[in-house]
């Protein structure tokens, strides 16, 4: 779930950055299925399509950055900050920095108002 993983790699982990690195190799790759809020969605310029979702939570939450192939962009092109998006993806990284998770192959599964 988002939330254990946000609890091992996100801001409010009691995990050094050593153990997130040694922690991370069990993880990358892995499918996830979760649900967030869109707070950013690039569509620009830049080769890579992505959106940026947030997730409310008590504790300190990372967002999450979710890639895109360039097959989603009609997909991508209906979406609105502040929508619930329910998705799937492929744990590619954390920011050790940010704490921001990052994602590929990205999927849309349901969008809520």
């Amino acid at each position: 779930t988002y939330r254990a993983f946000n609890q091992l790699f996100g801001p409010g982990s009691d995990l050094s950055v050593e153990e997130k690195v040694e922690e991370f190799k069990y993880w990358r790759m892995a499918p996830v299925r979760w649900k967030g809020v869109v707070s950013y969605i690039n569509l620009g310029d830049e080769p890579e399509l992505y959106v940026t979702l947030a997730h409310p939570s008590r504790i300190p939450a990372s967002d999450v950055l979710l890639r895109f192939e360039e097959e989603a962009r009609s997909q991508l092109e209906t979406l609105k900050v502040g929508q619930t998006l329910f998705y799937t993806g492929r744990v590619s990284e954390f920011d050790r920095g940010t704490s921001f998770i990052a994602l590929k192959q990205g999927a849309i599964l349901k969008v809520k108002e």
